[in-house]
């Protein structure tokens, strides 16, 4: 702000410069216009980079961990223990809360130049999320695109507390939710979830942990199948991790073709 307010001041006196001096101040106000783009296009993009960040992490699993709520991308990771001051999580952990989490991947493999698999036009993975009946346990599942920006809520609040089966599907998926089965279509074909069980105390996690199992997520073609097992790890779209001063902005521009803006 302040060397806005410096810029404003010269441009009052640039009627009384040389051409020289004009040429300074018209370079100066480029400078602080880039500067005001890049601020603003930072933040824009921070959560969609901050998502890619998550799903490498996943991408570089080989199973499911306990300590925290990672798993394979389109697996579910269920975190066994209440989480402490050490605990490393993308998120400020509560005391009372189990947490289990995955990163969803509905467009399957692409590259840069597949624009096709690249969008997940004429299909994409399709995601079943199944929750038990919990009547005396609270919990509720998160549901938010590329851009963190929240997609719906399952749970006893939103949703009751009978069992239930639900249909997660990328922008461009065709066909239809089962019998049965409630469709939510995302709005973009990289989701996180995050999967919130209340826990009473150190003395409560066997019972919240034996809770965490009668969740599953598994894909549409295994659920009418009747194998309700973990999706096999993926490889969601891959690039290199841009390493020069602009590699924010360079990385931004090639997410933007898995994921574009609403």
């Amino acid at each position: 702000m302040k060397g806005l307010q410096e810029l404003i001041r010269s441009l009052r006196v640039a009627a009384v410069t040389d051409p020289f001096d004009a040429a300074g101040l018209d370079a100066a106000a480029k400078e602080e216009w880039g500067y005001a783009a890049g601020l603003q296009i930072w933040i824009f993009g921070l959560p969609l980079m901050r998502t890619e960040q998550l799903r490498r992490l996943m991408t570089s699993l080989d199973g499911p961990l306990e300590t925290l709520p990672y798993a394979p991308v389109n697996q579910l990771g269920h975190m066994r223990m209440i989480p402490d001051s050490n605990t490393d999580l993308p998120f400020t952990p509560n005391v009372d809360t189990l947490y289990s989490g995955s990163v969803l991947e509905f467009g399957g493999e692409a590259t840069e130049t597949d624009g096709d698999a690249a969008t997940g036009v004429g299909g994409g993975t399709a995601m079943i999320f199944r929750a038990p009946a919990m009547p005396d346990r609270y919990w509720s599942l998160q549901v938010a695109d590329a851009y963190y920006s929240n997609l719906t809520y399952l749970g006893t609040r939103a949703t009751g507390t009978d069992a239930g089966v639900w249909l997660f599907v990328g922008p461009h998926w065709k066909g239809e939710a089962p019998d049965g089965v409630t469709l939510y279509r995302c709005a973009t074909d990289t989701v996180t979830i995050a999967l919130r069980i209340r826990i009473e105390g150190p003395d409560d996690t066997a019972a919240t942990v034996a809770a965490q199992h009668g969740f599953r997520l598994s894909t549409l073609d295994g659920f009418l199948a009747g194998d309700e097992k973990p999706a096999k790890p993926g490889q969601p779209p891959r690039m290199p991790l841009d390493t020069h001063d602009l590699a924010f902005f360079t990385t931004l521009c090639r997410l933007l073709r898995f994921n574009p803006p609403h």
